[in-house]
């Protein structure tokens, strides 16, 4: 290496001289500053001062679970063994235990002698040498059946726990009660202090879980929950068992809390999949699998596949009556020419028929909470799509834009379903709404004004996944769902959707985004926004949500305008 570049460093003094050699110098120099700067600006994002430390220490005395943190141990290289202990010794919260269970080879002795050697002086040790490596779901069960903490915690024999990891756990748990806790987490190589790499999640979205599994590392679940779902880890599933326990343990949990912070560090080296899948090839199909069993637990029908180019992310193409009525309201023009352009053009771009369309015109002095329950009272039909005028379908293929909403509109407990709606210039218009007390109208549109060839922060404008409310411009409704709610707060105005999804989420209904069907919006970001008159009745009812953290939003990449 050193020859190499001794070398290319005599042949650019020969070809430009002393010229090149200062010019090549200044690249890397500017490079090494750049790198410098984003480690430390980084560092804000993970580590904590010795006065949180201390704080955290003396906090912790006022909880009382104990964690079990299982990791099952094979052919586990030294340092990293040893910097797995160190991250726990070093915790600011102390009631845990660690589960090993080695099915390491006898190559690999050395394994052993050290989980002994640390057993003999601590005894939150919990050793087991397994007498054949029955591969990962198994090795973990094994873990498991060390346990006896309250709750448990997976991690990793080649990761680390981040110092406050447990503690922020305890801390949340005693806060909400919840049984399943995840958290942020950061990819890394060589000291932790120097990753760069972070993972900001979103709050639990059921169909974000299947579109991947963004929640995997750090995973806390209570002891008694585990026990719900019968076997921990299924061999059957190796590859992906962590998605497919996680797909179990969510489905039984009484309370899934996020915890916005990072407490993991996983390790990138060549042997690990976050580094190069082709390292276990099953992993997809163990996905799929893993998904599709879920869908028949849940009794839904559908097919599952990768979502191509990520072949770790996947797509659902669910079955659905093309049979059921749809009320397709139209609003926002002021000309009866403009509402019959845009109901033919809509009409030339599907071939459903059980359609009926009704408008609304802004020049007139009803509300539009007030036209549309109106108008939805007086008609018969299954579900209603709100349809600004200025709005197209972007696809060739006929129907696709319509038939994905169609698809999820008719599952369970879904409210509402928005696609993705571009503006003339192919940037993102709307992904999704979000509640923020930062913004003057409390509604942030997430991933504004990115461009469309753009993939988003991980690659969040390529997947279906859950949001907190959508945008009347374009959105499919459930019409029972919809009665149920008593339709619209007239007193709403400019906030009729956005409040109707805050109260069905409240009923434990939600709300899904869709990438896979796009509608350019023709008009602009004023018109986006529409006459918002007055926050304040909505402010008034929903004061204390607008003051929690929306889960969709995370603090961060809202900070750093990554969303």
């Amino acid at each position: 290496m050193i020859k190499e570049k001794a070398y290319n460093a005599v042949q650019l003094y020969r070809d430009e001289g002393w010229k090149g050699v200062n010019r090549v110098s200044k690249y890397y120099i500017d490079e090494w500053k750049k790198r410098t700067l984003l480690i430390r600006q980084s560092r804000k994002l993970h580590l904590i001062t010795r006065r949180e430390r201390t704080s955290q220490i003396q906090d912790a005395n006022n909880y009382t679970y104990k964690f079990s943190i299982l990791t099952p141990l094979y052919n586990t290289a030294e340092v990293f063994l040893n910097e797995l202990y160190a991250s726990l010794r070093n915790q600011t919260y102390s009631n845990w235990e660690l589960c090993l269970a080695d099915a390491s080879d006898p190559e690999h002795d050395y394994v052993g002698k050290i989980c002994r050697k640390w057993q003999a002086s601590d005894s939150r040790i919990i050793y087991k040498k397994l007498d054949y490596n029955g591969g990962i779901s198994e090795n973990t069960n094994q873990c498991f059946a060390l346990a006896s903490g309250d709750y448990c915690g997976l991690l990793d024999h080649d990761d680390v726990l981040h110092e406050s990891a447990l503690y922020y756990m305890a801390k949340y748990i005693s806060e909400t009660h919840a049984d399943f806790l995840y958290s942020d987490e950061a990819k890394f190589r060589g000291r932790i202090e120097d990753a760069t790499v972070f993972v900001f999640k979103n709050g639990f979205g059921p169909d974000e879980l299947r579109s991947h599994n963004y929640i995997c590392h750090f995973t806390v679940f209570s002891r008694l929950l585990a026990q719900k779902t019968g076997l921990l880890f299924r061999k059957e599933f190796d590859g992906s068992q962590d998605h497919d326990l996680v797909l179990r343990l969510t489905e039984q949990a009484q309370k899934i809390k996020h915890v916005p912070k990072v407490l993991y560090y996983w390790r990138l080296h060549n042997g690990s999949v976050s580094m190069n899948l082709d390292s276990k090839p099953y992993a997809v199909d163990s996905a799929i699998h893993a998904i599709e069993e879920q869908l028949v637990r849940q009794e839904e029908v559908g097919t599952v596949c990768s979502n191509y180019p990520y072949r770790t992310a996947y797509r659902i193409n669910y079955n659905f009556d093309k049979g059921k009525k749809l009320l397709i309201i139209i609003h926002g023009f002021t000309q009866e020419k403009e509402y019959l352009h845009c109901r033919d053009d809509l009409l030339s771009k599907m071939n459903y028929r059980n359609i009926t369309f009704a408008g609304i015109n802004s020049s007139d002095t009803e509300s539009f909470g007030e036209a549309c329950n109106r108008i939805i009272k007086e008609d018969d039909h299954d579900y209603i799509l709100l349809w600004h005028f200025k709005c197209r379908p972007n696809d060739n293929k006929e129907n696709a834009w319509l038939d994905e909403m169609m698809m999820h509109i008719q599952r369970k407990y879904v409210i509402c379903v928005g696609p993705k709606v571009l503006y003339n210039n192919d940037s993102i218009c709307h992904a999704g709404t979000a509640i923020c007390k930062e913004m003057k109208d409390y509604l942030y549109y997430l991933f504004d004004g990115q461009s469309n060839n753009d993939q988003g922060y991980e690659a969040g404008l390529r997947f279906v996944r859950n949001v907190t409310a959508l945008w009347a411009g374009c959105c499919m409704i459930d019409g029972a769902y919809f009665q149920d709610l008593n339709g619209f707060d007239e007193c709403m105005i400019g906030y009729e959707l956005v409040d109707l999804c805050l109260r069905a989420r409240k009923k434990g209904l939600r709300c899904v985004w869709t990438c896979f069907s796009e509608v350019v919006f023709q008009g602009s970001e004023e018109e986006r926004t529409g006459m918002l008159l007055d926050p304040m009745a909505f402010e008034h009812r929903w004061n204390s949500l607008i003051e929690r953290r929306d889960p969709y939003l995370h603090p961060v990449l809202r900070e750093l305008k990554l969303v």
